[in-house]
């Protein structure tokens, strides 16, 4: 009696089967129980679409208890269960950045979204099979309600008597029976009073007005009571602005502390108009009136305090500001020479330049040459023109070196027919004559077109051209090898190889679609060209003069030292083929 296979996968070997082999058996199944109990398997996801298959009697994503959905989709993807007869519960955890649809057949279907877990159960019910969330019991519609509100800062969740709603500022504040508004609220943000103190304005009779008053006192109640000492002094507010203004130091109010100058003499003040700082001009004044006076006459002469300056530093003499003396030159021809730091020679040789007649302009055409005197010289001579050196600059720029151009040197006609030339003549001694650009070739008597030989198509086999040796080449790769397409590794099944006999040597290659028993996507292995059988070994491939056939899929074993087999929709098949060349 064969084996048969749980929804997960296990083998239930049949009674009298795999005799001295069933441990592997055993081993896998174990294997496949530790998955459903306490593994997690990584998914990685790619495109939009997966395929999560329970395998039979082999490891396989689909026999993991915990599915962590991760990789690089490039929008929501849909995982199918395969097949759909099987029946699974699984714990999902969805971190791939994108929504998760689970499906096994046309029934219902569960969407995880990215960074959230369910666990759900597979009916198994066939095509019809249907997805269950079965965690979406776990959650009463409270907590769902709490769960779908906006995670805004600042916000309060708060129940309005129907459900959940998230609140903010007076809103929240109307919610939570506060009538404060939240300027109100914030004004003891940062207070460090007590209630004790708080308390103290228990009993106050005094108005808002009048505790306003000692808004942006900073002074102690000493300063209060000193206030009140001086009002029982009996100084009116008038006698106490007489002070208004003072800026006399106790020092400076202590001279007159016993002074004998009269009341008459003080009066003398009297009507004086100068400010203290006016009259302080005076303090350290160490002349006499003749010296104010000559002050005044001074600025009795329209001088300005600028002009004054410009004597400031003076060191002509006399006699050399007597130069001066009968000059016509302005003052804005003088001031030409306002930060000129040459001397007479530099005037000269401008005045020298000046006489050779060029213009500005034509001086201004050295502005911004970076030439050599050096440089300048190699156009000492020249007598083409401008589109002489513009032809010259052309050339360089054909990237042709120096050398090369040396090659024209004692060319004499065109190269072409100077080639064609070298041609036509051969050696004699070689058997070979004929050549050049027309006529035919002759190999020790046998004549051959040119078009011929060139083409390698003629029959002639003592006549052996370049392109013939190519086509012979070419016929031996195509005519003597066969090799297929990758194939649905469905059996049996049997490919045409075209050889016309029998091919000395073939070779089947599977290559992984999906990740099983230790194999990665995209590993190849060569195939045997028979598989295990109970007990025996029975042939599963041959060939012929026209076909190479598998006719049972081969099994192997794995690089977790698994038994393998190499069927879809795990693995693709290709068939290689050799002729025997005689």
């Amino acid at each position: 009696m064969p084996s048969t296979y749980t929804d997960s996968g296990i083998e239930l070997i049949g009674d009298g089967e795999q005799s001295g082999t069933w441990g592997d058996t055993t081993n896998t199944n174990l294997q496949i129980l530790d998955r459903m109990l306490s593994q997690a398997g990584a998914i990685s996801l790619s495109g939009t679409t997966h395929t999560l298959t329970v395998s039979d009697g082999v490891l396989s994503d689909g026999q993991y208890a915990v599915l962590v959905f991760g990789g690089s989709p490039t929008g929501a993807n849909t995982v199918t269960i395969d097949p759909n007869d099987a029946q699974r519960v699984f714990i999902v955890k969805n971190a791939s950045g994108e929504s998760v649809t689970l499906s096994q057949g046309s029934g219902a279907t569960v969407t995880v979204s990215d960074g959230r877990s369910a666990i759900v159960y597979c009916d198994g019910a066939g095509s019809g099979a249907a997805v269950v969330d079965v965690s979406s019991a776990f959650v009463t519609s409270a907590i769902s309600d709490i769960a779908a509100l906006t995670p805004t800062n600042g916000n309060f969740i708060v129940g309005n008597g129907t459900t959940w709603v998230a609140e903010s500022g007076s809103t929240a504040l109307a919610s939570l029976g506060v009538t404060a508004t939240a300027a109100e609220i914030n004004i003891l943000d940062g207070a460090t009073v007590t209630t004790t103190e708080l308390n103290i304005l228990d009993g106050v009779t005094a108005t808002t007005a009048e505790l306003n008053k000692l808004d942006g006192f900073t002074g102690v109640t000493a300063d209060l009571n000193y206030a009140k000492d001086l009002r029982a002094t009996g100084v009116t507010t008038t006698e106490f602005d007489k002070l208004d203004g003072l800026t006399a130091s106790t020092a400076e109010l202590n001279v007159l502390d016993g002074a004998t100058v009269t009341t008459t003499e003080l009066n003398i003040l009297d009507g004086v108009t100068a400010t203290t700082a006016e009259l302080n001009k005076l303090d350290g004044f160490t002349g006499v009136t003749a010296d104010l006076n000559y002050a005044k006459d001074l600025r009795a002469t329209g001088v300005t305090t600028a002009e004054f300056d410009k004597l400031d530093g003076l060191t002509a003499s006399t006699a050399e500001l007597n130069i001066l003396d009968g000059a016509t030159v302005t003052t804005t021809e003088l001031n030409k020479l306002d930060g000129f730091t040459g001397v007479t020679a530099d005037l000269n040789y401008a005045k020298d330049l000046r006489a050779t007649g060029v213009t500005t302009a034509e001086f201004d055409k050295l502005d911004g040459l970076t030439a050599s005197t050096a440089e300048l010289n190699k156009l000492d001579g020249f007598t083409g023109v401008s589109a002489d050196l513009n032809y010259a600059k052309d050339l360089r720029a054909t990237g042709v070196t120096t050398t090369e151009f040396d090659f024209l040197d004692g060319v004499t006609s065109s190269i072409q027919t100077q080639l064609d030339g070298k041609i036509s003549g051969v050696t004699a001694g070689t058997g070979l004559t004929g050549g050049g650009t027309s006529g035919s070739v002759t190999l020790n008597g046998v004549t051959q077109s040119t078009s011929a030989w060139e083409a390698g198509t003629s029959t002639t086999e003592s006549l052996v051209s370049p392109a013939k040796v190519k086509a012979a080449i070419d016929d031996t790769n195509t005519n003597n090898r066969y090799e297929s397409a990758w194939l649905t590794a469905s059996y049996p099944f049997s490919v045409t190889h075209g050889l016309g006999q029998t091919p000395q040597f073939y070779q089947g290659i599977a290559r992984c679609l999906v990740a099983n028993n230790g194999y990665q996507v995209g590993d190849v292995v060569m195939l045997l060209p028979h598989a295990d059988g109970d007990g025996a070994r029975r042939k599963s491939s041959h060939a012929d003069s026209t076909s190479v056939t598998f006719s049972q899929a081969p099994i192997g074993g794995s690089p977790t030292n698994a038994l393998t087999t190499f069927i879809t929709p795990n693995w693709e098949i290709k068939i290689v083929a050799l002729k025997e060349l005689r």
